[in-house]
């Protein structure tokens, strides 16, 4: 009698291993994005969080030349997925937006009278939900949201 494995022995252990490679990549794959996307609401958190620092200290206030050093005071990482920068520039500081710069979504948060009100993310509902976005939401642009 010879020792070894069948041919039919080692395609089973083929298409388990297979199998359990597949389940695998997708869930890391699920992992990474909610990873890069929780760095994106950091950023646009420390962001936001600065501006309303700096909106208390004015007076109730968006000064523009405060901008600058709200982006300085967030420490926000320094990220190859998100670029992180302040809408509505001019005397309007309410909304930040991190934008995933390989294009999967952008993550908004408002800020009406000093307080963060809002955060929405845009793109994949799979992803977004991942974050933990909890109801979709219609934005003025037309397309859908979801909010935390």
């Amino acid at each position: 009698m010879k020792k070894g494995f069948t041919l039919v022995e080692l395609l089973i252990v083929m298409v388990v291993v297979s199998v359990l490679a597949t389940l695998a990549v997708s869930k890391y794959k699920v992992a990474m994005e909610k990873g890069r996307g929780l760095e994106g609401l950091h950023n646009a958190a420390a962001i936001s969080d600065a501006l309303n620092a700096f909106y208390i200290q004015d007076g109730n206030v968006y000064n523009w030349e405060r901008v600058p050093w709200a982006l300085d005071a967030a420490a926000t990482t320094k990220s190859k997925y998100f670029s992180c920068e302040i809408r509505d520039g001019n005397t309007n500081f309410q909304d930040v937006l991190c934008e995933r710069t390989t294009g999967a979504y952008n993550l908004y948060f408002t800020n009406e009278e000093g307080e963060t009100t809002k955060k929405i993310c845009t793109g994949t509902q799979k992803y977004c939900k991942a974050l933990g976005a909890i109801q979709s939401v219609k934005l003025e642009s037309g397309e859908t949201g979801w909010s935390f």
